[in-house]
Parts: C-alpha cells; sequence; structure tokens
C-alpha cells in the first residue's frame, strides 16, 4: 500500500520544475510515516496511532465508507489538501471525480458537473460554496460538504446546511497539511 502511494506521488514530482525535481527520495519516508509509522515498537509510534485512532473512533461519519465512494475534488493537485480529496476516497475503494480547472472556476459549470456526477463529499472553500450557490445550485440526498480555508459566516453554513444532509467545517495551520480539526455544523451554528 505504501509503495502505491508512494510511486504515485513520486511520479507526479519527478516532472516538475527545478524546486520539485530531485524530491523523489525525501518524499518515501514521510509518507511510509503517514501509514505505518517508522518504528513500530517505539511509545512516540504508539502515541501517534492512539490518537489517530481516536480521531478515526471519533469521526467516523464523516470519513465513513459512504462519505467516500464519490469523491468531487476541486483542488489542483499542486496543493497539499488535495492529498485527501484523491488519495483518501482510492485507498477505501471509493471514486474520485478530478474537475477541470475550468469547472472550478465558473459556478454554472462546477454545479453541472455535480449534478450530473452526484458525488456523495465534495471539499471546497467559503468563496467556491459561494460561487456554487450564486450559480443556483442546491445539493443533494446522500451528500456531506467540507468546508475550510476560509471563514464561513452562519448565512453560508445555513444554505450549505439546506444542500446536504452533512456540512463539517474544518481547520488546520499550515502545518497540519490537510486539516487538524474538524466540527459538524448544526442549524443552530446558521444562527449564530
Amino acid at each position: 500500500r505504501c509503495n502505491n502511494l508512494y510511486d504515485s506521488v513520486a511520479r507526479y514530482t519527478r516532472g516538475g520544475d527545478r524546486k520539485t525535481r530531485g524530491t523523489y527520495g525525501r518524499i518515501r519516508p514521510r509518507i511510509c510515516y503517514l501509514y505505518f509509522g517508522l518504528d513500530r515498537s517505539s511509545q512516540r509510534h504508539k502515541d501517534r496511532t492512539q490518537r489517530a485512532d481516536s480521531f478515526s473512533q471519533r469521526d467516523a461519519d464523516l470519513l465513513s465508507d459512504k462519505n467516500l465512494a464519490k469523491v468531487l475534488s476541486v483542488t489542483s493537485p499542486s496543493f497539499d489538501i488535495s492529498l485527501l480529496e484523491i488519495f483518501l476516497p482510492l485507498g477505501s475503494g471509493g471514486t474520485v471525480i478530478l474537475a477541470n480547472r475550468g469547472e472550478t472556476r465558473d459556478g454554472r459549470l462546477l454545479r453541472a458537473k455535480i449534478e450530473s456526477e452526484q458525488p456523495t463529499l465534495i471539499q471546497a472553500t467559503s468563496a467556491t460554496w459561494r460561487m456554487l450557490l450564486a450559480a443556483g445550485w442546491r445539493g443533494h440526498d446522500g451528500l456531506t460538504l467540507l468546508t475550510g480555508g476560509e471563514v464561513i459566516t452562519p448565512d453560508l453554513a445555513g444554505q450549505l446546511l439546506e444542500c446536504a444532509d452533512t456540512v463539517w467545517n474544518l481547520y488546520g495551520p499550515t502545518e497540519a497539511t490537510i486539516w487538524a480539526t474538524a466540527a459538524k455544523l448544526s442549524h443552530e451554528d446558521a444562527r449564530s
């Protein structure tokens, strides 16, 4: 499993510019550690594994197989958050739908993509959600939305809650790479 992920990332970075070329040898240890830990017998590994297990138990519905069955990726592959959108569904037997650059910048095109593909999970920024709503998008049943990278206002939270079964607000500083916290939004959040 680690080798497949490593090979995918390595192939992607090998063809890059001068800054990314040569990163091939430095990627494998980080990715393998992410999945397996450098030393399974160490206390440090046990602590990290325990924290990861408690996260996955606490937020199992966020990353459930149902949600990961069909993920629409609207993030550029060069941005770190795309790792969640691409590799997490593939690692759990799901499907990834890649939106092209034109679709991610035009609310009408992105709306058409969502309506035709019927994804189970979409992650985007508040600006992207506003663009979609302005294009007349109204969501569908069985959809989970993730919002992060920007502040979500109560009015936007309320609009998104009308478009999906579940909406999660995510936060992660740059050091977290993907995100560090997740909060399931409710209609009460939309009023405050």
